[in-house]
């Protein structure tokens, strides 16, 4: 497991910064394959590392090599690399004042309507604080009553370089070269910051393509 270790007498500012760096460490544990449900345990400990520290300060216990499955994160570069990223993430929102807020999305998205050929706008809101830039994928569903093989199934990015409050906004564009007529399919959509930190797949209820 990961633990975060502060110093347990009454320091506040080392409260707030702990509770910083855990959550922005489940953050990313939430998505990287194999720490789904990963936690970053706050521990209250009479320390040197953090009790003689003249500024807040917390120690990260990353994992321990006597239990295999941290053994095998911890020697997978990408593991470590991410999980230093948000340790740094969580100092950085404790250094700004920003409040213990993970990066999704919401639930669900509004249905689209459009025609073939055009593009729609598509509102992606977000919560929480992503580094840019950010890349948004829209991909169509296939399978039974989905995108069908008349359609362009393919993913559909758009990149968003500059920082950009909520909602950003991304175009769908549904296509057909043959005379399929009007048709409904789900489309899931995903965003990933430049940490790599990803959302959810979040679909919108259809969208519908009307043929002109």
């Amino acid at each position: 497991g990961t633990q975060t270790y502060y110093h347990n007498s009454n320091r506040p500012e080392d409260l707030k910064l702990v509770d910083s760096v855990s959550c922005y460490m489940e953050e990313y544990f939430n998505w990287f394959p194999g720490t789904i449900g990963r936690q970053a345990v706050p521990v209250a400990a009479n320390l040197g590392e953090v009790r003689l520290a003249a500024m807040p300060a917390v120690l990260v216990e990353v994992g321990f090599h006597t239990n295999a499955e941290d053994r095998a994160l911890i020697v997978d570069p990408n593991f470590q690399t991410h999980t230093m990223r948000s340790v740094e993430k969580g100092w950085r929102m404790y250094r700004e004042g920003k409040p213990c807020t993970p990066f999704a999305m919401p639930t669900f998205l509004p249905d689209m309507t459009t025609t073939h050929g055009t593009s729609v706008a598509v509102p992606l809101p977000y919560f929480g604080y992503p580094r840019f830039p950010v890349t948004a994928e829209l991909r169509p569903v296939t399978g039974a009553g989905g995108c069908s093989a008349a359609f362009d199934c393919n993913i559909q990015t758009k990149i968003f370089l500059a920082s950009q409050p909520s909602p950003l906004s991304a175009e769908f564009k549904c296509s057909t070269a043959s005379s399929t007529p009007t048709t409904t399919m789900k489309v899931e959509v995903t965003l990933r910051d430049a940490d790599g930190i990803r959302t959810k797949n979040i679909p919108t209820a259809f969208a519908k393509c009307i043929k002109p």
